[in-house]
């Protein structure tokens, strides 16, 4: 039984991880395109809006070497590429984004999204309009959800120690917004 439920909440783990998007950005120090998107990026406060981790390629040589190996894995050459460069991780995924301007561009979008998922002004209505969600949402709280019950069915002690567990780490992260959707 113990094994059935492991594969279970395993398979449910790999799920809600898919989910997660982590954002690496390649820059270079004096690169002009790189400046474009390091001020696009602190003009929309992204870094608390994603997970985005900035590392620096022309003077820090353990990142170059981290570059060289999404670079492999995408079968990209540096004749082919740029700084800056974007990767996006999204669990069993990962893509690229290459130049300022695709850059800036990818991350208008996604924050085209989260401003059409955001509450609608209703000012003119007079009344709330319900939002719908998204299946991601949905499978995300199954996701948190169908583990924590088994888990409480089975073992009460386990929940606590399931919910200790989810504190600590909300009150570690900077953003439990972000946490909790991951």
């Amino acid at each position: 039984m113990k094994y059935v439920i492991g594969i279970f909440v395993a398979f449910v783990a790999m799920i809600s991880v898919s989910f997660a998007q982590e954002y690496i950005l390649f820059y270079g120090n004096g690169c002009p395109h790189c400046a474009n998107v390091e001020e696009y990026i602190k003009d929309n406060d992204l870094t608390k809006k994603f997970d985005l981790v900035k590392k620096e390629v022309f003077f820090n040589k353990t990142n170059l070497i981290e570059l060289d190996g999404y670079l492999e894995k995408h079968k990209l050459t540096y004749d082919k590429i740029g700084v800056p460069f974007l990767i996006i991780n999204s669990g069993v995924d990962c893509s690229y984004v290459n130049g300022d301007t695709n850059i800036i561009d990818y991350f208008s979008g996604k924050l085209a999204q989260i401003a059409t998922a955001a509450c609608k002004d209703t000012a003119l209505s007079g009344g709330v309009q319900p939002v719908e969600k998204s299946l991601k949402q949905r499978l995300s709280f199954f996701a948190i959800m169908l583990p924590a019950a088994i888990s409480d069915s089975i073992n009460p002690c386990a929940f606590a120690v399931m919910l200790l567990l989810l504190s600590s780490i909300l009150s570690r992260r900077q953003s439990r917004r972000k946490t909790l959707l991951a």
